[in-house]
């Protein structure tokens, strides 16, 4: 619950309501999302948690925005 809140509240923060969000506002967003979930847990990568997946995620997802995905 708690950190899949974190995750949405994140990603709503970033995608706005304003408009249809394109790809670099997403990749901004699943970013952020990844930078909230490990402020509150305090979890890296290589901790056996969620987040040596998301983090992974979250930069290929900017990499390949960056790249014209």
């Amino acid at each position: 619950g708690a950190l899949w809140g974190t995750i949405l509240r994140a990603l709503g923060t970033a995608l706005g309501d304003r408009d249809a969000p394109d790809a670099a506002r997403v990749a901004e967003g699943v970013t952020e999302a990844s930078a909230a979930v490990r402020r509150l847990g305090g979890a890296e990568v290589g901790d056996k948690t969620m987040v040596d997946v998301l983090v992974p995620f979250a930069d290929a997802l900017a990499a390949a925005t960056a790249e014209g995905l």
